[in-house]
């Protein structure tokens, strides 16, 4: 997971994952999805030396090799439009810049479980 992939939050640590993994892998696939609990899209990044392809009919067949039963929110066809990402977030994916590093690492802001109250 690579954090929110928003239009509004996609730069927080997303495009910086992105950028970062693709200077140590020679392929990359950012994709993303949303996640109601999160009340946003949230990003992920898919990474090898080798390539990879994403074909549906392929992943359907992986699919019904692996898992007993039907999924019900993924199939081949469904996981390669995740991978189709709008105009803005596919734009600050090619253009960043910043590799995140331990001294340089961008973070998501918000109180988290480590906040305590105090009074």
């Amino acid at each position: 997971m690579a954090g929110p992939a928003g239009v509004f939050t996609h730069q927080e640590v997303f495009s910086s994952i992105y950028n970062t993994i693709k200077q140590v892998f020679k392929y990359v696939v950012a994709y993303t999805t949303h996640v109601p609990s999160f009340a946003d899209e949230w990003g992920w990044v898919m990474a090898s030396d080798s390539p990879f392809f994403i074909e549906e009919e392929t992943m359907d067949k992986k699919i019904r090799e692996m898992i007993n039963g039907e999924l019900l929110y993924l199939d081949g066809a469904s996981f390669y439009s995740l991978t189709v990402l709008n105009k803005m977030v596919s734009s600050s994916l090619k253009n960043e810049t910043h590799v995140y590093t331990e001294h340089n690492a961008r973070f998501i802001h918000g109180q988290g479980v480590g906040k305590k109250d105090t009074i």
